[in-house]
């Protein structure tokens, strides 16, 4: 079985934030860890983020 490849994780995350918009430190490595890995993660991280943000994404991608 061929290995799961990235999925476009920028166009979901402009296409909730708008052009240009970037992910924080982390955030990219935390959706595929439940996207690719189809694995759990716990993220923890201050308030402000992007934990919620993290959630929405790998939900949109997986679906």
């Amino acid at each position: 079985m061929p290995a799961p490849t990235a999925p476009p994780l920028q166009s979901h995350l402009e296409a909730m934030l708008g052009p240009g918009a970037t992910f924080r430190d982390g955030q990219r490595e935390a959706i595929e860890a439940v996207v690719l890995d189809r694995s759990r993660a716990l993220v923890v991280q201050r308030t402000g983020w992007g934990k919620s943000l993290v959630y929405w994404i790998a939900t949109r991608v997986r679906r």
